[in-house]
């Protein structure tokens, strides 16, 4: 059994979700940090107003900073303050230092526009300094002020900042994901009933159908696998009736060939003692050389039958009337031997009109009424003319039996070799049949009764000529 089971890693879902997943997700770390990013800048453009604000209030303000008053200027900035002299030692802070913290300050220039860390008791924060103006002349000999400014709240902003488009991405990403995998497995499951469609099909299952109604494109595939079943169906069938007309040619060959070689010894035998016979009983002599002429005919299309495109070797033009006659002639007794009734109702003008092989017009007709004869008690041959749609001259034949009908069972491959519905029968008969008409020029059908009475009537139509042919 083939089996096209894919391994877990091959997986529709995963080679689909996997890459989306991991574009989204890298997206939305890239927005993420984006954010963070703004966040933390709009925050430091913040401490950057208000730093200029304190700067410009204090820098030439003429009250002396002292502890208590630093107290406040905190309180209300929310910020913490460093008073530093001309040397850049400690006047006065907002918050407890010792001497590695204080050191920290001394690398703190007013005059830079950026901002420095600072780590005061575990804890972190911006500096940025600035001069006062005639520090100098200031009892409380403060000379430059610093700032510090909490860093957790810079870190707190970029936070908030971040947080929203991760929430929103990450709950996006999910959703999206969810929804995909819903899809996905919908198109899964489709896409398992066409694998094991598909399987059936390579298992020589050809009439195996998937009903989709879907109009996408794996709705077309499905449609698309129906037709190929069918075709491989038509193919395969294709493929049986070939071999079929080899065993025929094979089988039929040698046994025609040795039924040739026997009817051939007899008719000479025939011949040779219808010259010491008295005259009275040469007519008996000559039916019988004739029916034998007609049977070595016979032999002779059953061997052309398994070769294809092969014509009779004696194809000589004949008369309506005259294949009619012989065949009358061939059929009465075969008639009376079974007790069925033959009615020939053959129209006068076909009767001088030509088909290009009398042998072939004679075998597709017997092999009709020798049908016909075996199921029916009546069997009517209507012979009548007229023209196809190219305004050609036409023979026209019809075979009606008052029989039980087509076996629906092979109904549809009633002309293909070794296709019978009869216990003892062979299929050669209609095949055969059907070859002959072909070489005529002509088409073969069946159906049944018009009179809707029980029955079948087989017609075929042939090219004629109201001149013999070349």
């Amino acid at each position: 059994m083939i089996s096209f089971a894919p391994r877990h890693r091959d997986s529709l879902q995963i080679r689909v979700l996997a890459p989306l997943l991991g574009v989204a997700t890298a997206a939305a770390l890239l927005v993420t940090a984006a954010s963070w990013w703004f966040g933390q800048r709009s925050a430091l453009l913040e401490m950057e107003e208000r730093f200029a604000s304190i700067e410009s209030t204090v820098a030439r303000s003429t009250f002396p900073l002292k502890s208590t008053v630093l107290e406040s200027l905190s309180g209300l900035t929310k910020t913490q303050w460093v008073a530093l002299d001309a040397e850049g030692n400690l006047v006065s802070a907002t918050l407890p230092m010792d001497d590695q913290d204080i050191g920290q300050f001394k690398a703190l220039r007013p005059l830079d526009s950026g901002w420095y860390p600072i780590r005061c008791e575990g804890a972190r924060f911006m500096a940025r300094a600035f001069r006062r103006v005639q520090s100098g002349y200031r009892v409380d000999g403060v000379a430059s002020v610093a700032v510090l400014f909490p860093r957790s709240k810079v870190d707190a902003a970029a936070r908030q900042a971040a947080l929203f488009p991760l929430a929103t991405g990450l709950s996006t990403i999910v959703v999206v994901c969810v929804g995909i995998w819903t899809i996905l497995v919908g198109m899964i499951r489709r896409l398992n009933r066409l694998q094991k469609h598909v399987e059936r099909i390579a298992q020589g299952d050809f009439d195996a159908r998937l009903e989709d109604a879907n109009n996408d494109e794996l709705g077309r595939l499905s449609r698309a696998a129906n037709v190929m079943a069918g075709q491989l169906d038509q193919l395969w069938q294709q493929v049986h009736a070939q071999q079929g007309e080899k065993l025929l040619h094979q089988i039929s060959g040698g046994m025609a060939h040795q039924l040739r070689n026997t009817l051939t010894g007899a008719r000479m035998a025939m011949e040779l003692h219808q010259s010491s016979c008295p005259i009275g009983d040469q007519q008996d002599i000559d039916v019988a050389v004739d029916q034998i002429q007609q049977a070595e005919n016979y032999i002779q299309r059953l061997l052309s039958l398994g070769a294809a495109g092969a014509g009779a070797p004696d194809a000589k033009p004949a008369t309506i009337t005259q294949c009619i006659d012989d065949l009358r002639s061939t059929h009465r007794p075969v008639a009376q031997h079974l007790r069925v009734k033959l009615i020939w109702d053959v129209r006068p003008e076909t009767g001088d009109q030509w088909v290009s092989n009398g042998s072939s017009f004679c075998v597709a007709v017997s092999n009709l009424v020798l049908n016909a004869m075996q199921v029916a008690s009546v069997v009517e041959i209507r012979v009548s003319s007229g023209r196809s749609d190219e305004q050609a001259e036409q023979c026209r034949v019809q075979v009606i039996d008052n029989g039980p009908g087509i076996d629906p069972v092979v109904a549809d491959r009633l002309f293909e070799p070794f296709v019978t519905s009869k216990l003892e029968g062979m299929g050669l008969g209609l095949p055969l049949a059907q070859r002959c008409v072909d070489e005529l020029g002509g088409q073969i059908d069946c159906r049944g009764r018009d009179d809707g009475t029980s029955g079948t009537i087989f017609e075929f139509f042939c090219a004629v000529k109201a001149t013999k042919p070349k």
